[in-house]
């Protein structure tokens, strides 16, 4: 089964496609999500700026309904950022999305990220 969804989050619309979509959401889920009571949600809240334009500035609520495998999907499918909680449990899992298209300028933020973690003492390799 190919899941095709729009992303509308762009000026140009697209379309994200998954093959088999909602079975690698709820793997995802599985492995991932310890905890599904709530979780963050990116939004963007509307700013005016000193010169009367307007801004968007990326914002984040908690969300106190339950993460579902569908909302895993939609974040898959670059339709919704969410963000999961570890609930009472420790987790030795963190992940950093990248979201640049330039490889070298990608390669560049992912090096400074791992230089940051590497300096507050969380080993890499």
């Amino acid at each position: 089964m190919t899941e095709e969804i729009k992303n509308n989050n762009n000026a140009k619309s697209r379309k994200v496609y998954v093959e088999n979509g909602i079975e690698i959401a709820q793997t995802i889920g599985k492995l991932y999500v310890t905890y599904r009571k709530s979780y963050l949600e990116q939004y963007l809240k509307k700013k005016e700026n000193n010169d009367g334009s307007i801004s968007y500035i990326p914002t984040y609520s908690e969300q106190k309904h339950t993460l579902n495998d569908s909302l895993i999907l939609k974040h898959l499918t670059q339709q919704k950022t969410i963000g999961i909680f570890s609930g009472s449990i420790i987790t030795s899992f963190m992940c950093f999305d990248v979201d640049i298209k330039d490889p070298s300028l990608c390669k560049w933020a992912v090096d400074k990220i791992v230089d940051a973690l590497q300096n507050i003492g969380i080993a890499g390799k």
